[in-house]
Formats: C-alpha cells, structure tokens, sequence
C-alpha cells in the first residue's frame, strides 16, 4: 500500500506544481454594439475560445489586473428593407504597460502599447468562427512571444 501511494505521489506531484508555475495570461474583453443579444454572444464566444488556448484567464472589470486588452466594436449591416445579418467588426488586441514602467502615483493607469487593429466583415451565423480566428490572432501575435520568452 505504502508503494501505491509513494508512485502516485511521483506522477501527480509534479503535474500539480507545473500548473501552479505555468504563467496565465489576463485579458480583458470588451464589446460593444447596438444589438444587446449580439453583443453578449460575440462575448461569450470570444472569451470561451480565449479559455480555450489554455493559460488565458479572463478579467471581468477594466479595472482589475489585466495584460492585454480586446476591445471589439461592431455595426449592423442594414438595408432598406430591414438588417441583412451581416456585421462589420473592428477591434484592437493591446499590450498593457508594465506597471514598471510608470512612476509610483500613477499606478492607476491603465497604459498600453500601440496593438494590433483589425476589421472584417462577417455574419451573424458566423460568429464564432470570428472569435476563433480573434483568439488565434492574439495568440500568435502575443501571446506565443511571451510564452517562448518565459521557458
């Protein structure tokens, strides 16, 4: 018994202090727009597969702690005759300023860097696949730099 117990400590042991010294990212996501259920579904779709990568950690208020900032706005594509479905999407993926690099009384500021802006137009329907490609982009061009700097 006492064998069992000293092998299953081996192999769980270091997959606990590896999670615990793995670096999670902290993002902050905003959307805005005019169509209430549009919004909280871009929302809930982006932060999932930003979920997804692994070591992101969403940031629910601007004011809290966070490391990068997405910020997405969006119109509705309308005709005469009504909406047609499609949206036109811009956002921007930002690195925040180390709290290092600013002096001690303005810690409250929320600093970035100039980031990545993009636009697309795309579907209702679609959407997710949108966020997919959101995430995607703010991984390769952020986050995997830091990771690789990390090890």
């Amino acid at each position: 018994m006492k064998n069992l117990i000293c092998v299953m400590l081996m192999v769980f042991l270091p997959l606990t202090l590896a999670s615990d010294t793995q670096h999670r990212f902290k993002v902050y996501v905003k959307v805005i727009g005019d169509d209430e259920t549009t919004t909280s579904l871009l929302t809930s779709h982006l932060k999932r597969e930003l979920r997804a990568l692994g070591d992101v950690d969403i940031v629910v208020r601007y004011e809290d702690d966070w490391e990068f900032r997405i910020a997405v706005r969006y119109l509705e594509h309308e005709k005469s005759s009504g909406k047609t479905g499609g949206l036109s999407i811009a956002y921007t993926t930002q690195p925040r300023v180390p709290k290092s690099y600013l002096k001690d009384n303005v810690n409250n500021i929320k600093a970035v860097f100039p980031g990545t802006l993009a636009a697309a137009v795309w579907h209702k329907d679609n959407l997710q696949a949108w966020c997919i490609s959101a995430a995607g982009d703010l991984n390769d061009d952020y986050l995997e730099l830091h990771r690789s700097s990390k090890k």
